[in-house]
């Protein structure tokens, strides 16, 4: 028998293929399912607390999810934020913005090891963004003082492994970006910060000799300044370093011989004597290194650097200081010098008043009158203030001399 063809359904034509006027989005379902209540789920059974026990632990299990929901809420939310910054990063890593951005989100949810990642990437990729190391460095130091370690020891200070990055760190920024002024200022500030943690107060001269800390800290100084000899800051902390350093061995109750012996005051009195031969014109300079001289009652050589100061004609201020300084040891024939050199270099009416004043109150009546009339015969006819002349008239009221005083007026 011949078999019998099988018969193929009968497939609907479709006779208008256009688009259909209303369309109908999955999300147009979902809502439409919603607001028929689909997928509403039955409520939970009603339940009767009937003593303060299963009270408590229907509020702690309430209290348990609702701060789980919270924590999951969050780390999602974190982890669909990493994902759309590296996402960023992929599109433009060289983007500076989207590297700060993305690291303070991971430290301000205290995603520590993440942050670090990240700033390890960061400056590899792009080394000369002095900002990235910046962070970078504080973050670690930062981290430092959370872990305690200001009660711990040196040896653990040495061994601590957040010092030692943010060391590590300084140490190759300043290496890529020696020219950056603040890495040098940051990574010696650090530096001396850890030796004052270590709590080195009160060790003796000899400790902080052998002290690592504070040796790192000297080479770290020595270096800047020999790169970079015209940045005035530099010199002033190095300066300030090694006389603080002084202090803090306490000598200051030890004798004079010991404290010209001592190395620390040497080497900053060579550091403030190379500053102002660098830089002349940073009064800054000079008044640290004079303080520091009479400090340690040297008053010859505070002296010697007064005078090699007022080569150079400083401001009214610095001569005001000088003359101050011979004042205080009672010697008047020196301040009197300094004065008529004053006058000349700044010769202002007011000045030639202070020089007048200045005879008057150590009793030199006739060298006050003397300065008076030199600053009249010095301004001449022109040039004369009245400021002059009224003070030369109550000088010789109060000497009593009204005959004079009004020939003046």
């Amino acid at each position: 028998m011949d078999a019998k063809p099988t018969k193929m359904p009968k497939v609907a034509k479709v006779k208008n293929k256009a688009p259909a006027e209303i369309q109908i989005t999955a999300e147009q379902l979902l809502r439409e399912a919603k607001e028929r209540d689909l997928e509403i789920l039955p409520p939970p059974p009603k339940q009767k607390i009937s003593d303060p026990e299963e009270l408590r632990e229907y509020q702690h299990r309430k209290r348990k999810a609702f701060e789980d929901n919270i924590r999951k809420n969050r780390m999602k939310q974190v982890q669909r934020a990493r994902s759309i910054y590296e996402r960023a990063l992929d599109v433009d890593h060289r983007n500076i913005t989207l590297w700060l951005k993305y690291t303070e989100l991971e430290m301000r949810n205290r995603q520590v090891n993440h942050a670090r990642n990240l700033w390890d990437r960061a400056v590899t990729i792009l080394p000369r963004v002095s900002q990235f190391w910046y962070k970078y460095t504080y973050m670690e130091e930062m981290l430092e003082n959370v872990a305690g370690t200001r009660q711990v020891t040196i040896t653990l200070i040495y061994n601590n492994r957040q010092v030692n990055h943010a060391r590590n760190l300084w140490d190759r920024a300043v290496t890529i970006l020696p020219r950056v002024s603040q890495f040098w200022y940051k990574y010696t500030y650090m530096e001396e910060r850890l030796e004052n943690v270590a709590g080195t107060r009160q060790v003796t001269i000899t400790l902080i000799y052998n002290n690592r800390q504070v040796n790192h800290a000297r080479n770290l100084w020595d270096r800047a300044v020999t790169i970079l000899p015209r940045v005035s800051q530099f010199w002033y902390k190095y300066t300030y370093m090694e006389e603080r350093l002084e202090n803090v061995a306490g000598t200051r109750q030890a004798t004079i011989t010991l404290i010209y012996n001592n190395r620390q005051v040497n080497h900053a009195r060579i550091l403030w004597d190379r500053a102002v031969t660098i830089l002349p014109r940073v009064s800054q300079f000079w008044y640290k290194y004079t303080y520091m001289e009479e400090r340690l009652e040297n008053v010859a050589g505070t002296r010697q650097v007064f005078e090699r100061w007022m080569e150079w004609q400083p401001d009214e201020q610095a001569w005001q200081t000088y003359i101050n300084f011979e004042l205080r040891y009672k010697e008047l024939d020196r301040g009197r010098q300094i004065y008529e050199r004053f006058v000349m270099v700044h010769p202002d009416v007011k000045n030639w008043i202070k020089y007048a004043k200045f005879e008057e109150n150590h009793g030199f009546i006739n060298g006050s009158r003397k300065v008076f009339e030199r600053a009249v015969e010095f301004f001449g006819d022109e040039d004369l203030d009245e400021r002059l002349f009224i003070a030369f008239a109550k000088f010789e009221e109060n000497q009593k001399e009204h005959d004079r005083a009004r020939v003046i007026y």
